[in-house]
């Protein structure tokens, strides 16, 4: 299945290369991303009422390098992301403890470019993610005065997945007065929203399970995509 995905992801991109135009604009993106996640069902339902986070959010820096044809709406490119987020709880013995999540995504994307000046762009995305859950529990849910020792602690749990990602992002054109002409002519600022899915399986076995209304380890979806809000800088070379 991890085989799958990848291969999945590099027709993707070889599909995108091949498609579009050899003369072109070269966009180079970096910024940053803040997201949402939700919380209504599968292992992010479990984080909030384990962990009583009533809104866990990821931020982190996004860059990408897309390519538009001259005279041309259409374009495409890769993006990378490194996303992080951690939320803080209380213990039963009221100790605080931090939970810590990483993503790293590889999105390759179609890009449609729209309005007088092409200062709206669309992006449409697939692209293959890396999860890391840092979480502090016990590894057998069954806990007794002899194995609690043994068992708590924080895991590093990773797991491999794939992202689809729909996006719209405004170029604003006027570029700051405090910007040299000559060197950052080209420079603008971005600012648009996105809309990512991307299922990672928690098996009942994963060292931080889900737990069921009985309180068995049982198995879940972790949702790490959601609604994100993006902020750039984009150079046109």
């Amino acid at each position: 299945m991890k085989n799958f995905k990848y291969i999945i992801f590099s027709l993707v991109f070889i599909l995108i290369i091949n498609v579009l135009p050899l003369k072109a604009e070269i966009l180079i993106r970096g910024g940053f991303l803040w997201q949402n996640l939700p919380t209504s069902e599968g292992y992010n339902k479990f984080i909030k009422q384990r962990y009583g986070t009533n809104s866990p959010q990821i931020y982190g820096s996004i860059l990408s390098v897309s390519h538009k044809g001259e005279n041309s709406i259409w374009g495409g490119g890769l993006e990378l992301d490194r996303i992080f987020g951690s939320f803080t709880y209380k213990t039963l013995n009221g100790e605080n403890q931090v939970n810590k999540i990483k993503l790293q995504n590889t999105i390759a994307f179609f890009a449609l470019f729209l309005g007088k000046s092409n200062n709206i762009e669309i992006d449409l995305g697939y692209g293959t993610n890396k999860l890391t859950r840092e979480f502090y529990g016990y590894q057998d849910y069954h806990i007794t005065a002899s194995n609690i020792s043994s068992q708590e602690g924080i895991q590093a749990i990773k797991s491999d997945g794939t992202i689809k990602m729909l996006q719209i992002i405004y170029k604003y054109y006027k570029r700051p007065s405090w910007l040299p002409d000559n060197i950052l002519s080209k420079l603008t600022i971005d600012l648009g929203a996105r809309y990512t899915e991307s299922n990672h399986k928690i098996s009942s076995s994963d060292p931080r399970p889900a737990y069921d209304s009985k309180g068995f380890p049982s198995e879940t979806k972790f949702e790490v995509g959601g609604f994100g809000l993006l902020g750039t800088l984009t150079y046109h070379y």
